[in-house]
């Protein structure tokens, strides 16, 4: 038997498994098979390819322990490759995303992604793709608004240009619309879920999501939350079927954000969604998670100022962003009208004469950043 032909069959085994039946506990199984395979051959190059899915799989499933080690071992052999392999940065990369994503972001790791889609090998492999999908995920990891503007363009040009049955194709559609959703960017918002709505029978997705929960997540960044709560409850069930708690967690804290988002108020049902996702984020070790699971729960807790009620601070806080009226009543999916209602009553509670004291008072009760 051929053993190049042996590790190429085991390798297309476990990237079928993880892109498109996303049977995360079968290709991680056939991804330790694999390493196990390519060391006994010595084939360094698919023990990468092995370690790396074997580590997503793990990260996903719970298993954040085994997946450091994978990052570790596949870091370390992807630097013996050499610089040229193509295995050398994009593969491991990915498995640091994913860690980044599910524990605690490393703005390092978006400056390497950044260095490589810039350089000229991008243009010459596949793994470009993969790269902007990456990219796209550490950027909303850190919160760096600047740079996903100018990515999301190029993410969602390239998801139109590709076929929809690439293995990467719907792992870039979900890492796409899980950046729009932590980035509050509504102007992309629909471009998402038509690419979600379009693959919605389709098993294949990123491993840190799912078709469903992109499609809830845009639905929700437009503002019809009733609408995007059988969304997300479809999306919680076929993750825990899968096996990635972990994820289904992250469901929990991304809807009750969204409820949150639109100035619900503090609600039973909202603390209990945060009390569950919570919980989860403790017994993985999801640092980055329980932060904001925790900065939610606080924003559900304090009393607000003035009597201000809670979509008036929402009004307030995208006043003070410098938003116009007509770009407050587009994100809130109200119209302009209600938007200067609120804005008067506002004006009202704090005394603010103006949208210069406003923001000033916004600032001076924290509630926004100076």
């Amino acid at each position: 038997q051929d053993p190049a032909a042996i590790l190429r069959a085991r390798d297309i085994c476990a990237r079928d498994s993880f892109f498109r039946t996303a049977d995360f506990h079968g290709a991680r199984a056939e991804a330790e098979e694999l390493c196990v395979l390519a060391m006994r051959i010595g084939s360094p190059a698919f023990e990468v390819a092995g370690l790396v899915i074997a580590g997503c799989c793990a990260a996903v499933l719970g298993d954040l322990s085994k997946a450091r080690e994978a990052a570790t071992r596949s870091g370390e052999l992807g630097r013996r490759l050499g610089s040229m392999h193509r295995l050398h940065l994009v593969g491991p990369l990915a498995l640091a995303t994913a860690l980044a994503y599910l524990v605690q972001s490393d703005p390092s790791l978006l400056e390497t992604l950044d260095h490589f889609l810039a350089s000229s090998r991008a243009g010459s492999t596949p793994f470009s793709f993969v790269a902007l999908n990456l990219a796209l995920v550490a950027a909303a990891a850190a919160a760096d608004h600047e740079r996903a503007s100018v990515l999301f363009p190029v993410h969602l040009q390239a998801l139109a240009q590709l076929p929809q049955d690439l293995n990467e194709w719907a792992a870039g559609r979900d890492c796409g619309a899980a950046a729009a959703f932590a980035l509050g960017a509504k102007e992309h918002a629909e471009a998402y879920l038509a690419f979600a709505q379009a693959s919605l029978d389709s098993p294949a997705c990123a491993c840190w999501s799912h078709g469903h929960a992109s499609a809830a997540r845009m639905v929700a960044l437009l503002g019809r939350l009733h609408e995007a709560t059988p969304l997300f409850e479809r999306a919680r069930q076929e993750l825990i079927a899968s096996g990635r708690r972990p994820i289904a967690a992250i469901i929990d804290h991304d809807e009750a954000a969204a409820w949150i988002r639109v100035g619900a108020g503090s609600t039973p049902a909202l603390h209990r969604r945060l009390e569950s996702a919570l919980g989860q984020f403790r017994a993985f070790g999801m640092q980055r998670w329980i932060d904001s699971a925790l900065r939610l729960q606080a924003s559900l807790d304090a009393p607000l100022p003035d009597g201000l009620s809670p979509r008036e601070v929402e009004v307030l806080r995208y006043l003070a962003s410098g938003l116009a009226n007509k770009e407050i009543a587009s994100r809130l999916s109200i119209s302009v009208a209600t938007v200067e209602r609120h804005i008067a009553t506002i004006y009202g509670k704090t005394g603010a004469r103006g949208r210069a004291a406003a923001t000033a008072y916004a600032i001076r009760r924290q509630l926004v950043s100076a």
